[in-house]
């Protein structure tokens, strides 16, 4: 698969999540059929869940960018916002209460995450950081610019 489609393709999954996340935040609360602490537990592990996949998702999105250049670190940073702007947002929604305890929930979501990203990239030696190829000359020369170009060379 063509590198470039790779990068729209993780950026897409990554919007589409986000946008799942929010969309989720702004439905009022609804009862699932279970008991309270049974509906707590399942709430909370539905947290850690998506806020893990959240910070996946900023991984994959960033670990080809050169500005990244601790994609682990940005993408748990990155989800932790997008935790606090969540429970921002559900101050605004009839019927849900942003709280501090969902954000610490969501942080744990996004340690496991990066812990369980991190763990693999020691396991199976470091993902690197997109490089170009390097443009070479019909005889194996390295080009560093245009101008090194010669006729026989083309």
């Amino acid at each position: 698969m063509n590198f470039n489609l790779k990068i729209i393709i993780n950026w897409l999954f990554l919007i589409f999540w986000m946008g799942l996340i929010f969309y989720l935040s702004s439905r009022p609360f609804l009862s699932s059929g279970f008991t309270p602490k049974e509906d707590f537990i399942l709430r909370k592990i539905a947290h850690i869940g998506e806020f893990a996949i959240l910070t996946f998702l900023f991984y994959r999105a960033f670990k080809n960018h050169k500005i990244f250049s601790n994609p682990i670190f940005w993408s748990a940073i990155f989800s932790i916002f997008y935790a606090v702007s969540d429970e921002a947002h559900q101050l605004f929604v009839p019927g849900r209460a942003g709280k501090a305890e969902d954000i610490i929930i969501n942080g744990i979501g996004v340690l496991i995450a990066a812990g369980l990203v991190r763990r693999e990239e020691k396991r199976f030696g470091k993902i690197p950081n997109y490089k170009p190829p390097r443009r070479t000359s019909q005889r194996g020369r390295q080009i560093t610019n245009k101008t090194q170009l010669t006729n026989r060379d083309l």
